[in-house]
């Protein structure tokens, strides 16, 4: 395990032993990190769900998606980024290398020491003169106001 700059590169699994849909919960620098394989792919996201804290290793994981047990929270593998509610928070993402068969992740300590990712919000633009008002809370009311930003 290498530490530089609050960075951590570990040594988590060989890439022989990681089998197509697996999801498996390893340790880096003493913190979870949820392992993903999807076909030829191994990606590194955080192993518990922001919303409540679910265990994603027992989750579900289709075409790139992984969907919490509990509440159906969906987050894409790639990204992080939450694509189902009811949660609003995304998960952190690590990064995988694979060198002679051994998978190894690095990350900052700051991201494995964090069990969510807020992604930034689009800015309204100042050309926009259009006022909304939204009646309710919650994830429907946040991505509404989102898209209505996207959109214009």
């Amino acid at each position: 395990m290498e530490k530089e700059d609050n960075i951590v590169t570990q040594q988590v699994c060989l890439e022989k032993d990681m089998h197509d849909g697996e999801l498996r919960e390893v340790e880096v620098a003493g913190y979870p990190v949820l392992l993903v394989r999807e076909h030829l792919e191994i990606r590194a996201v955080g192993s518990k769900c922001p919303h409540t804290g679910a265990p994603l290793c027992k989750g579900y994981l289709r075409r790139g998606r992984l969907r919490c047990p509990w509440h159906g929270a969906c987050f894409s593998i790639e990204t992080g980024d939450i694509e189902e509610y009811p949660t609003l928070d995304c998960l952190p993402v690590f990064q995988v290398t694979v060198e002679d068969g051994k998978v190894f992740i690095t990350a900052s300590m700051k991201d494995l020491a964090s069990m969510g990712r807020v992604k930034p919000m689009t800015q309204r633009s100042p050309l926009t003169r259009q006022m909304v008002l939204l009646l309710g809370a919650g994830p429907a009311a946040l991505t509404c106001a989102e898209t209505l930003r996207q959109e214009g």
